[in-house]
């Protein structure tokens, strides 16, 4: 059953009879993090978030290999960092085969090898090059491109994870509302940090009704800009991240010649959303110099840096330290490997075995357990519960059963 309006406001007035140390107003993954990190430090805190949540599945993909050398320990600590954070949800991180492809530069096999040492991958995530001439599917980019190189990457589901993060938060002591009017005696100027999005939707050109020759995702590597890919139905999400000075004449041109060797036709019809993104890229740039009052997100190559100049902010406002780097090192350690995703494959087999006499099928089944793995025994429970009434339509039978999850969530977090 929906929630309608009904979970507006479930504060009662004594939440609000003491001062709280510190506010977060919004919710994103840099927030989650130092939110967390403050609870344990010994913090009040409180976390104005709108209602309801956000729920989109929108996974991104988390493009972590180096592709030189001087570029390796920023890697390695970005990818242990991930995998330190990882542990809070851990099957929310699915490995991908991407292939790279960078402009004026070949790719060879020792680097590659080298690489993947240091990084300390398996053989059977062991990184590949790949000769474009040799391989059919992939001849539309020899034009371009040298050759290519495929790598293990990441596919993220953020939202989830903040969800998540959200939940420990308020099992740990955190008061979460709605409103941010109810809470402007309670809590000091200096003290409330708004935390802003990373502008995913907005650096997003979206190609309906295509998908690339071959059946990878793919990363691009320019002087000036990066460029992922990730497919959903029978669409092609293309993401930018900019990374040297360009005009914006020069950075136009420069995609629609990217998109036509991608194999899109007539590129030139996504020339404004492609001037909208530039713009986009560069009021990033200038807006995250300012305000030490708000947490940006990033993509996570760069995580570690937002939370480093929270932490140091927040900690700078309230004259007292809330220990990030204690926590984070407290956590697990998550190894994205191979054995570690094996182990959730097989898990994820095991619950379909059990669920799949509800007529639901193994890929929508994966869905519903990569994204909800600790309850996915209740759901399956529920799925039962519920058959007779929905036997000729698995598909909205476990709809309903993630939206009574949803809505019993919302109830925790915002009572």
């Amino acid at each position: 059953m929906l929630i309608e309006n009904r979970v507006v406001q479930m504060v009662s007035e004594s939440q609000f009879t003491s001062n709280f140390n510190l506010c977060f107003k919004g919710f994103n993954l840099t927030g989650a993090l130092l939110a967390l990190a403050a609870i344990r430090s010994g913090m009040k805190v409180v976390i104005v978030v709108e209602q309801p949540l956000s729920w989109k599945f929108d996974p991104e993909i988390v493009a972590l290999y180096p592709l030189r050398f001087r570029k390796m320990f920023q890697s390695i600590r970005s990818i242990r960092y991930f995998e330190n954070i990882s542990s809070l949800f851990p099957s929310l991180i699915y490995p991908q085969r991407i292939l790279v492809v960078s402009e004026k530069r070949k790719f060879h096999s020792k680097a590659a090898t080298i690489i993947d040492f240091f990084l300390k991958r398996d053989r059977d995530i062991a990184s590949l090059p790949v000769n474009f001439t040799k391989y059919p599917s992939f001849q539309i980019l020899k034009n371009q491109f040298l050759n290519g190189l495929l790598v293990q990457e990441f596919r993220f589901d953020r939202n989830m994870a903040i969800i998540e993060i959200l939940r420990m938060c308020k099992k740990s002591g955190a008061v979460i509302v709605s409103d941010f009017s109810a809470l402007k005696y309670t809590v000091g100027e200096k003290s409330v940090f708004t935390c802003l999005s990373a502008h995913r939707e907005q650096r997003e050109l979206k190609i309906e009704n295509f998908r690339l020759g071959f059946s990878n995702n793919i990363r691009i590597e320019t002087e000036d800009f990066k460029i992922t890919s990730i497919v959903r139905e029978t669409n092609t999400h293309l993401y930018f991240l900019k990374k040297g000075e360009c005009k914006q004449d020069d950075f136009v041109n420069h995609v629609l010649t990217i998109l036509r060797s991608l194999g899109i036709e007539s590129p030139e019809r996504y020339k404004t959303e492609i001037f909208s993104i530039f713009n986009q890229l560069e009021k990033i740039n200038v807006s995250e110099t300012n305000n030490r009052y708000q947490l940006y997100d990033s993509d996570i190559h760069e995580i570690v840096k937002k939370c480093r100049q929270g932490e140091m902010n927040i900690s700078n406002a309230l004259g007292k330290n809330i220990q990030l780097n204690r926590m984070i090192k407290s956590l697990k350690n998550n190894r994205l490997d191979g054995n570690s995703f094996r182990k959730l494959q097989t898990e994820c087999d095991e619950k379909f075995d059990l669920a799949k006499q509800t007529g639901i099928e193994y890929e929508c089944f994966s869905y519903y357990f990569y994204r909800y793995r600790q309850a996915i025994d209740d759901f399956i429970e529920s799925a039962y519960q519920k058959i007779n009434s929905h036997r000729s339509d698995p598909q909205r039978l476990w709809e309903t059963v993630e939206q009574e999850f949803k809505d019993e969530i919302e109830v925790e977090l915002f009572s």
